[in-house]
């Protein structure tokens, strides 16, 4: 595949948005049937995302969130998978492969604080590292698209009992950048965002 910078249409225009600006486009959100993945996927279907969301155990609250975000006019599929099993990673990536408009990832996915080290790593590292490259093929060809990772202050503020947490954190911040310094120049973004404490 060959893929062309346009790097001149770029030049000036600040950082990467995530509005639809009137083009049909799908987004993956995972850990949709969180606070911060809910929010996300009810955001993105009022700007007129089509969206594919991921969720590990909870169907019907799923299922919810999806009628909710048809209520805009939009599609939305739910899609079950542990991120921290190979074999339902490899579902979801095969699902992230089949979308051709694909436009933005959302990764929200991430178990509680409490998890163990490598349950924190399989989802923030193996498991987004695997999106990443199931999504990419699809951004590269129109040459834009957007994957956001919700990283985490706990990366700087060093508090004791969050170690774990946010070295797993930290790897997929890492997984991100390195897709935003591979491919920022071919319109394809990768960006962290990182919340404070949130009440869920």
């Amino acid at each position: 595949m060959n893929v062309t910078a346009r790097v001149a249409e770029w030049e000036g225009k600040g950082a990467a948005t995530l509005r639809n600006a009137g083009r049909h486009r799908t987004a993956l959100v995972t850990g949709a049937t969180g606070e911060i993945g809910a929010s996300v996927a009810r955001k993105f279907a009022a700007e007129g995302w089509h969206l594919l969301l991921q969720y590990r155990r909870d169907e019907k609250a799923a299922k919810k969130l999806a009628l909710d975000c048809h209520a805009q006019g939009v599609t939305a599929k739910i899609i079950k998978a542990d991120l921290e099993k190979a074999t339902d990673v490899d579902g979801l990536a095969s699902a992230i492969s089949r979308i051709s408009d694909l436009g933005a990832i959302v990764h929200t996915a991430c178990p509680p604080v409490s998890g163990k080290l490598a349950a924190l790593a399989a989802v923030n590292f193996v498991a987004f590292e695997a999106i990443i490259k199931a999504g990419l093929p699809a951004m590269l060809r129109r040459q834009s698209g957007a994957t956001v990772f919700v990283g985490s202050t706990a990366m700087d503020r060093g508090l004791r009992g969050w170690e774990q947490y946010a070295a797993a954190k930290a790897m997929g911040q890492n997984a991100v950048s390195i897709l935003d310094r591979s491919y920022a120049r071919f319109g394809v973004r990768g960006l962290t965002v990182s919340p404070g404490f949130v009440q869920s």
